[in-house]
Formats: C-alpha cells, structure tokens, sequence
C-alpha cells in the first residue's frame, strides 16, 4: 500500500488514450496499460552519465528564447472549472514555459474532477489500453508471462493523483484522496509538459519518425514523451520547490508496489527508463528538442541509454509456409527488449530476467488463425549471438517452470500449449496454441535464414 504522504506530495503520469476524452497525454500510477509517480530514490538512480557513445548537449536557451518564455505566451489566465484548485495555475503555466524555454498559447482551463472514481477512466483499468491492441494481442502477452491482472485495489487507486491533457487544449486533474497544494501543483506541472508538447505537434513527430505500428514503437514513443516529462518536471521541482521529492523518485520505489510481469510494471518502466534515457542525451529541459529530433528508435536503446545509431534493430530473414495447413497468418508486431525483460520477471529475479532479456537484435510475433478456436503464435527472437538466444531459451523456460510444470517437454498455461526453441544460430522461438500447432510447427535455419513450417490442420 502507497504511504499517504507520497500520495499526497507526488504527481503521476498516465497515458490516458481514452477516445471519449480524446486524451494526448496524462499522469497517474499504472493500473494496466496505464502509468506512473515518483517516489524517493538515490539520486545516481534517476539522473544516470552520458549516454553511451553521445555527450549530453549544453547549452543555454538564447537570451530572446529565455524572454519570450518569461512572458508564458500569452497574458491570458487560465480558467479554473470544477472542484476548487488551491494552486495558481496560471502562475505554474509560466514557470513551466520557463523551464523548458518555450513560448505557446496558454490551456484554456484546468478541471478539477472531484469524483475520479465516477469516472470511466479512472475506474476502469481497461479504459486505458491502446485501442490498437486486440485481445488476441493481449491473450499472448498473457501466455508469455505479463499478466493483465490489476495491482492497486480501488482504496489504493484513490492516493494516487491523476490528470489528463485534451485534445481540446484543457488540462483534467483528479485529485488523490488526500491531496494537498502541493500535490496539485506537481502533477499540474507535468501535464502543462504535456500539453506543451502537444502544442508543439511532439507525439505527431515521434509518430512519424516510429510509425507508432508496433508494441515496441509505442514503448519508445511514450517513453520519450514521459521521459521528458519526468526530466522538465523534475527540474520545475529543484528550480521552485527546492528540498521536495523529485517526479522521478516516484517511479522506482512505486515499481516495488507493482506486480513483477505485470501490465502496470510494464508501463511503469517507460517512465522509469524514459527518464534514465532523457537525463542521459541532455543537461537541460531547454534542450529536449534533441531528443524530440533524433529519438531511440528500440526499447532496447532506451533500456541501455544508446544513441538513435547504435546497436539498430537487425534484420530478420523468416519465412513462413502454411501450404497444407489450415492456419492463416492474421498480423505480425514486434515486442522489443522492454517487453522480454518485464515477461521474464513472472517467476524470475531482476537480474536474471536483465540478463535473460540482454542482447536482443530484434523479434517478430506472428499470429495465426484458423476458421475456430483461438489464435495461436509463434515469436520469432533474433539475438546478437548464439550465448544471448541461449541464455534467452534457458531463462524463458525458468519462467514457464515457475507457472505451469512441464510435461513431455512442454507446458500448458492458460489452456494453451507452449514450448520454446533453438533451431540454431542466434534464434529462438516460442510457441504457443493447440498441442498440434505446437507439435506440428518445425523450424529449420540455413545459412542465418529462418523457415517456420506450420504443418498442423
């Protein structure tokens, strides 16, 4: 259970892509697909060197950036709806624009929801999924050992302030149960970050560069954008509040309240890493355009602080042959590292699912479906090396032992059967569905190709 003070003094992120919102970007601890706080941490933690191989980029805004932002764009207030806000919003708005040296039109209001839990949003753990995610999507994550299951009941749900930044230019805030000025104050700061960044078309930007198209893509772009969220904030914090807890502290010691292998640690590290990445490629919030240009491009060059050049996602020579068979491929995604390593927590230590996870080239998911009955799927994992698929293979088949014990050299989760391979080379592949899909699947490798024969009718 989150301390009542932390909930009351820490703002939390969320990415709220509720339709009926048209929600950007928000704040709030993860619950599913949802997000995160800070909390206290050492400050070596959050702040981590240089990024590998790049230099963090120094240098001051020009004297008429830093006036212009002074002047917090426009002399408007902005308007306070609902609740009572015990902060000046518009005070905080201009502070805001200072630090990041920008100057954009200023929100047209701040709600305040009194009554978050009356809210579909807030309430609902679902309601906060990507909408692009189907079930099936999600029945694999399931099999693979991130579980959907929420981790915060509704009372602990209550601490954990919330906010949201419309499409509309307006800012929804949904106060912790006990919240306080300062409370309010932090969590309004992050979403003007957010709403600054929207203003500045910064999501519509990493789209274009990622496409947005995969599992993986979606996990850098949001952790860029919180990433950079954390950072801005988290310098508002020492800049204004000097001597409070930082945004990024939150994000550590809020992971240990949330399930190893679930959907919110998951989410959690975006914020967690995506701080990490940000506070290693610049030295001041001033400068996120550098980020914002040249983004990472895998979740492993967020994991492991790489520059967008370094370490690129290799390529995959697979083939797949269904000729006979009654399986149709139905859609492909790619999962990246953060996603290996948070599956590999479900029934293992940090450090070996780091290490299970580490080396990571590239993979691909692939779906298939035939006229009845679930989906079943083969994940394709590239690795850098024969050592990575293998230490891949051993730590993925650790985690299925710590679920489900196996039997003939395979294991049933969830009704379906699941088995995990090494063809050869730097491949490794998991397989999960019916007993014949499983059985009948064959993989071959020949001269670094990869050939995924589904035989079962």
């Amino acid at each position: 259970m989150q301390p009542p003070d932390m909930a009351a003094s820490a703002p939390t992120p969320a990415a709220l892509l509720a339709a009926a919102l048209l929600v950007v970007a928000g704040c709030t601890a993860p619950t599913s697909v949802t997000e995160d706080r800070r909390s206290v941490a050492d400050r070596a933690t959050t702040a981590p060197p240089a990024t590998a191989g790049e230099r963090p980029t120094t240098s001051a805004p020009s004297a008429t950036t830093a006036a212009n932002a002074t002047a917090g764009g426009d002399n408007r207030t902005i308007e306070a709806r609902g609740a009572p806000l015990p902060v000046n919003q518009t005070r905080i708005f201009a502070r805001v624009q200072r630090v990041l040296g920008t100057n954009v039109t200023r929100p047209e209001y701040v709600y305040v929801v009194e009554d978050r839990f009356g809210n579909a949003t807030t309430d609902n753990d679902t309601a906060t999924d990507d909408a692009d995610r189907s079930p099936g999507l999600y029945r694999f994550w399931r099999l693979a050992g991130v579980e959907s299951e929420p981790t915060l009941d509704r009372s602990e749900r209550r601490r954990i302030p919330n906010g949201a930044t419309t499409l509309f230019g307006g800012i929804r805030l949904y106060p912790s149960a006990n919240y306080t000025a300062s409370s309010i104050e932090w969590v309004l700061a992050h979403e003007y970050v957010h709403y600054i960044q929207f203003k500045n078309r910064r999501s519509a930007q990493l789209r274009r560069t990622l496409s947005g198209g995969t599992t993986d893509d979606r996990f850098v772009i949001r952790s860029v954008l919180e990433g950079a969220a954390v950072y801005a904030t988290d310098a508002y914090l020492r800049r204004y509040v000097p001597g409070d807890r930082l945004n990024s502290e939150f994000y550590t010691e809020y992971a240990r309240q949330l399930a190893p292998g679930s959907r919110q640690r998951y989410a959690n590290l975006r914020y967690i890493a995506g701080h990490r990445y940000v506070a290693g490629r610049i030295d001041s919030p001033a400068r996120l355009a550098a980020v914002y240009d040249r983004p990472p491009r895998t979740s492993e060059q967020v994991l492991h602080g790489y520059p967008p050049g370094a370490e690129p996602a290799r390529p995959m020579p697979v083939s797949v042959n269904l000729t006979g068979s009654a399986w149709r491929r139905a859609g492909t995604d790619t999962l990246g590292e953060a996603f290996v390593r948070v599956a590999l927590r479900t029934g293992l230590n940090e450090s070996r699912a780091a290490c299970g996870a580490a080396g990571w080239g590239n993979d691909t998911l692939y779906t298939f479906r035939r006229a009845s009955g679930n989906a079943s799927y083969a994940w394709v994992l590239r690795w850098d090396d024969s050592e990575n698929a293998s230490e891949f293979a051993s730590a993925f088949a650790a985690s299925l032992d710590a679920r489900a014990p196996a039997t003939n050299g395979t294991w049933t989760v969830d009704g379906a059967t699941m088995d995990v391979r090494s063809p050869g080379g730097a491949w490794t592949v998991v397989l999960a569905g019916p007993e014949g899909f499983v059985r009948g699947t064959d993989l071959t490798v020949e001269d670094g190709n990869l050939s995924v024969g589904v035989a079962e009718r």
